[in-house]
């Protein structure tokens, strides 16, 4: 028991961390938040690019900036939120958790996720 409140609390302050530093820093002004690899290497945005500016934008309130950062990424949290709600709720309601865990609903993500690539670098979003 003692090492379960240990995790969760190393967890807890991660997650702290991590929130207190992009409401605080904007990834645009300061060198130490990671570029992305694969536009450093290749010139194209990868499906994640504009990501950590729009926790900073999300944080602070500005949906519509975190959006033209990275309207992907936005959306997901949505279906994040819809995946750890149905983990708390499968044992009640296992039908709502098979539907959301099902093939057609992770290829059709998984299929988003790859147009939204292509089309961000296609059309410069």
């Amino acid at each position: 028991m003692g090492r379960r409140i240990i995790i969760i609390s190393v967890a807890a302050i991660a997650i702290i961390a991590f929130l207190l530093t992009y409401l605080l820093f904007d990834p645009t002004a300061y060198e130490i938040f990671p570029k992305c690899q694969f536009l450093a290497y290749t010139g194209l945005k990868c499906p994640g690019c504009g990501s950590q500016r729009a926790i900073h934008d999300l944080l602070n309130g500005k949906l519509c900036e975190a959006m033209k950062f990275n309207a992907v990424f936005v959306l997901s949290l949505v279906i994040v939120a819809i995946y750890i709600y149905g983990e708390f709720i499968k044992i009640k309601h296992p039908a709502f958790y098979h539907a959301i865990s099902s093939r057609t609903v992770i290829y059709s993500l998984a299929a988003i996720y790859i147009a939204w690539w292509i089309l961000r670098n296609i059309f410069n979003w």
